[in-house]
């Protein structure tokens, strides 16, 4: 099956080369994970950080049966951004296989259940005034149970939350990361 690439750009303009070197190299992710159905680039220029070494953000999102891999890295250079990106992507893919091999929990790893044990009686959600909206995302949601969407969470590299569909509930949940290194999940109930 062959691996879509898709490629956005913003606040830069990608020449020729470089959009066809993103998209061969794109293309090759799924020699590494065959079950890869779309691989997303994005390449964005932010004049607003000072060090211009930095300035130039890419991300690639990985999109596989039901779940995401991302890595983001930054450089002065689309290309140099993209590889340093590129790396971090395969090792994510490693850190993925390794985790769907059958028997590879090691001592030591908590499931969920037992994270979400360790629970205090704190609030849930602490209110906090919102200055102004610098994003809005869009992103499919996949239901999934709450051991996998701690492994979503983890591959995606988000270490505060996590927005999911319980597939025990099949309602939406958040998953997050709690001061003391632990895990909550807040189930939303409408008044």
């Amino acid at each position: 099956m062959a691996t879509n690439v898709h490629i956005s750009s913003k606040n830069l303009t990608l020449d020729e080369n470089t959009r066809s070197y993103i998209q061969k190299k794109g293309a090759r992710l799924d020699h590494y994970l065959p079950d890869i159905t779309d691989v997303y680039v994005d390449v964005e220029n932010n004049n607003s950080i000072r060090n211009s070494q930095q300035r130039v953000v890419a991300q690639i999102t990985i999109r596989l049966k039901g779940k995401f891999l991302r890595a983001e890295e930054r450089n002065g250079e689309a290309r140099s951004a993209f590889d340093l990106a590129y790396d971090k992507i395969q090792n994510q893919i490693e850190h993925y296989k390794g985790k769907h091999r059958v028997g590879t929990r090691r001592p030591g790893q908590d499931a969920i259940g037992e994270i979400l044990a360790k629970e205090t009686d704190e609030p849930l959600i602490q209110t906090a005034e919102l200055s102004q909206i610098a994003r809005r995302k869009n992103f499919p949601v996949t239901a999934m149970s709450d051991d996998e969407a701690l492994e979503q969470m983890q591959l995606l590299g988000h270490n505060n939350f996590f927005v999911y569909l319980s597939v025990e509930t099949n309602q939406m949940n958040i998953l997050y990361r709690r001061h003391d290194d632990t895990y909550g999940i807040i189930e939303p109930t409408i008044d």
